[in-house]
């Protein structure tokens, strides 16, 4: 699960890097073109880095005819200077998400089953991931320059490539890291000694830390005295002298994959990783001869890489592949609109309705499931994930017709419907079969040709104070513009980036807002929301204050100040600048908020 992203030197984000760290509700404020649409746009930025492996971007950025344009990397880096490095990072937890074990599972057997990465790797409770991208002068493209990764917030491993040369090269490989401190205690072995052994030290080339490129973190661990005071403090004595020995926390080793990086750094989901399948050493002698070992030693170092580089980058890659940004200005569906079961277009907010199509279609089938999940509040209630998402799909439409219709609730005066009908084109012989019915024998043998038809299925918007059947492109602005906010609410997905949901709708509906993203918001589903409303934000510092006095009303989830973060974002000499606003357990703001926050409202007041 990603709990917090970082981003440097990307649009209007400059050299001071910004970080988000996610709640439940984030919520994005400040003046227009003060930088708060950077923040998404990096997210989608880095969906195709992890996913497509295109980090030059001159075109799009996502996978459909309405994806967002970045213009390529002259564009977005900041202030066009491409001399400047982009930055990256994602930050993950494996406390609340256990997902990463399951990651572990995909590599295999290991010769020694005590050096499965699982094993090795147990103590880890979260990770990070941070790629940079540079630009080269020589070539005219964009390529990723770095690429490290770290376990309990410690930097374990570091890639490093080259425009002009093929391939890349781990620089940095700390050994000596903490997670694998259980390991040398427990058995008296090293990973210094089993990474040694498996490249056949007496050949492959050793560095100390780059003093311009890196920044090594040590820790007790890195010396004889410190190794002994581990011992010392679990009250054992070391079995060995060996053990003791200072650790190696850094090797050169080159990589050869197929193609640059970052295909180097995420694994063929189609087959073993290429650029893992072969490790070469630098020799002395001859800087460009390159020797083969394979390895045939109790740690298989390979399958260890990719536990360390690989698996990260594939959780961080499959949680953005999973985000639904919601643009802006949302698309209203044109007369017969025909829905698409691939498109991707949640930019515009088409896939909404290619959603409650969706939804409607597996509502056809609905019998054939027994077991119906139950709704507390309008929200799904949680399942363990496989049946979560087989049922999800089922109650979109009922779930939706909850915030739209009901007067607790959005109060829109609309609700969805869905119209089952047959289609019969002129020419088709049930015409021929209908003019000759004259017995009721006949009539029965209509109507099986009837059923014999396709279904088909139309969405509408009924309107509950007359019952009048409207199309999409019939309703008003305001209506089409939140029915894609409510679809992205009620989704099965982790994270929901969304712009000025507020856009082109009343105060009275702003407010339900809140609620609408507190009922559908838990521990790993998160709302990243730039915005402007004020009533947004009150409605949440209200539930904030009536959780904390213990009078929620009984049909909304509790929200406290750990369940939503603050930002407010102005432009700065130095590219964006961004705080953190704090709540009190009460609901009130706290610490130091910006002058003029929402002065406007005051103003007019007084």
């Amino acid at each position: 699960m990603i709990t917090a992203f970082t981003v440097k030197n990307f649009k209007a984000i400059g050299d001071d890097p910004v970080r988000i760290e996610l709640k439940p509700i984030t919520l994005l404020f400040g003046a227009n073109s003060a930088g708060k649409s950077s923040i998404l746009h990096a997210l989608n930025y880095a969906n195709v880095l992890f996913n497509d492996y295109s980090y030059n971007v001159n075109e799009r950025t996502l996978s459909d005819d309405d994806r967002l344009n970045l213009g390529g990397f002259k564009r977005f880096i900041h202030g066009g200077d491409l001399n400047r490095n982009l930055v990256l990072r994602f930050d993950l937890d494996f406390v609340v998400d256990k997902t990463f074990d399951q990651y572990l599972d995909q590599v295999g057997k290991t010769y020694d089953p005590k050096l499965h990465p699982k094993k090795l790797l147990s103590s880890a409770t979260s990770a990070y991931v941070e790629i940079e991208i540079s630009w080269s002068s020589i070539r005219q493209y964009a390529y990723v320059s770095r690429y490290e990764t770290g376990i309990n917030g410690e930097r374990i491993v570091a890639v490093y490539t080259k425009p002009d040369v093929k391939g890349g090269a781990i620089r940095y490989f700390n050994t000596a890291h903490s997670v694998f401190n259980n390991y040398w205690i427990e058995y008296g072995i090293s990973l210094d000694c089993l990474v040694e052994e498996s490249v056949q030290p007496n050949n492959y080339n050793r560095q100390s830390a780059i003093p311009e490129e890196e920044n090594v973190q040590y820790n007790e661990c890195e010396t004889p005295q410190g190794r002994r005071k581990v011992f010392e403090r679990l009250g054992r004595v070391p079995s060995t002298a060996f053990i003791l020995a200072t650790g190696i926390n850094n090797i050169n080793l080159i990589l050869d994959p197929e193609s640059r990086l970052p295909r180097l750094v995420f694994e063929d989901r189609y087959g073993p990783s290429p650029w893992l399948t072969t490790l070469y050493e630098i020799s002395e002698d001859d800087p460009d001869l390159k020797i083969d070992y394979p390895v045939d030693c109790a740690l298989d170092l390979q399958t260890l890489l990719r536990a360390l580089l690989v698996l990260p980058g594939e959780m961080v890659g499959d949680w953005l592949k999973s985000m639904l940004y919601l643009g802006p200005l949302r698309e209203i569906p044109p007369r017969n609109f025909i829905s698409c079961s691939h498109r991707n277009s949640w930019t515009k907010g088409l896939a909404a309705w290619d959603m409650l199509y969706k939804s409607a279609q597996n509502q056809l089938d609905k019998s054939e499931n027994s077991a119906e999940p139950s709704l507390k509040g309008g929200r799904i209630v949680r399942r363990p994930r496989h049946l979560r998402e087989k049922f999800a799909s089922y109650q979109i439409i009922e779930i939706l017709n909850r915030w739209l219709a009901s007067d607790q609730r959005l109060n829109t005066g609309y609700q969805i419907v869905v119209e089952r009908y047959r289609e019969v084109s002129s020419d088709d012989p049930i015409f021929s079969f209908i003019a000759e019915v004259n017995k009721p024998q006949d009539t029965s043998e209509l109507i099986k040709q009837i059923h014999r038809l396709p279904e088909k299925i139309r969405i509408q918007l009924e309107d509950t104070s007359c019952g009048l059947k409207l199309e999409p492109h019939e309703i008003g602005t305001g209506i089409s513009q939140v029915l894609p906010v409510v679809v992205a609410a009620v989704a099965n997905v982790p994270i929901i980036a969304i712009e000025q949901p507020e856009l082109h709708i009343h105060p009275a509906m702003q407010v339900q807002l809140g609620d609408l993203f507190i009922t559908q918001s838990f521990d790993e589903k998160f709302f990243l929301i730039e915005t402007h409303s004020e009533h947004l934000l009150l409605r949440l510092l209200r539930r904030i204050n009536e959780t904390y006095e213990n009078r929620l009303p009984p049909d909304i989830n509790p929200c406290t100040p750990d369940d939503v973060a603050i930002y407010y974002l102005e432009k700065g000499s130095q590219g964006l600048r961004i705080r953190r606003l704090e709540i009190s357990e009460d609901g009130d703001s706290k610490g130091d908020w910006p002058e003029g926050f929402f002065e406007e409202r005051r103003a007019e007041l007084f």
